[in-house]
């Protein structure tokens, strides 16, 4: 009986610490739905929808946007464990994906879109923190695509983001927190910026250089901002839960 015991007690803490480590977390929040501790700007595109999920076991990131009526034409994108990854410099990677290519680069805390020329956000350039660009390695992209629904447009990315986790920052957090790339888990921090430019705004918009950005330059901007936000696990990291439970239940029983 005792080593019955012992079997049921190891076997109860393997789920529990696979749950932990190799949960799918979900984000999922669709207009007009409220986004508790966050806020939306459609000064750029009407934002419809916005989901998320990461495979906290695979690093790996899946990303949509909603926008209606086809007025979007770029997004950026910074994802924290829970803060508003605003005004934390050194800590989290800055996704800029106009359609045609997708550029990362460490976030420099500002409150603009500067981290593609400006690393260490001083107000100068010529310093961007570059990681990853879809035009030079595109490895790390497994789905890519920006694509019309009917009249939306809809943003979707869908990234092995191991190597954008493990980067070490060329301008680290002055106060000392650690990189986190690209990752969240039962809490999620958005600043996701969406942009929008005139048909015949000549001189706006992107253009690249040897694979990285060096315009970043549209008329309209908006926004969807979030802090703490819950996020849910999927079903199979529920049903993991449940074994877990489970078998410690039966522990009990058993002694």
């Amino acid at each position: 009986m005792r080593s019955r015991i012992a079997q049921l007690a190891t076997l109860a803490i393997v789920p529990i610490a696979s749950t932990a480590h190799a949960a799918v977390w979900e984000f999922d929040w669709n207009a007009p739905a409220p986004l508790p501790g966050g806020s939306v700007s459609n000064s750029a595109g009407t934002i419809k929808a916005v989901n998320g999920a990461y495979d906290t076991n695979n690093e790996i990131l899946t990303w949509d946007v909603t926008v209606a009526a086809n007025t979007t034409d770029a997004i950026s994108l910074v994802l924290s464990s829970g803060p508003n990854p605003k005004n934390n410099p050194g800590q989290y990677a800055q996704f800029f994906y106009d359609g045609n290519a997708l550029t990362v680069y460490g976030y420099n805390g500002k409150n603009n879109s500067s981290s593609w020329e400006d690393g260490n956000g001083d107000g100068s350039d010529g310093d961007a923190d570059r990681i990853a660009s879809s035009l030079v390695d595109n490895s790390f992209v497994m789905e890519l695509s920006k694509t019309q629904s009917g009249a939306d447009r809809v943003f979707h990315m869908k990234l092995d983001v191991s190597d954008i986790n493990a980067h070490s920052p060329a301008f680290p957090d002055p106060d000392g927190e650690p990189w986190e790339g690209a990752q969240f888990g039962e809490n999620l921090g958005i600043w996701m910026h969406t942009f929008d430019r005139p048909p015949k705004g000549f001189g706006r918009g992107t253009k690249y250089d040897d694979g990285w950005l060096e315009r970043w330059d549209f008329k309209k901007e908006g926004w969807l901002d979030t802090t703490n936000s819950i996020t849910t696990p999927t079903p199979g990291s529920i049903a993991l839960m449940g074994m877990g439970g489970l078998l410690l239940v039966r522990r009990k029983r058993n002694g």
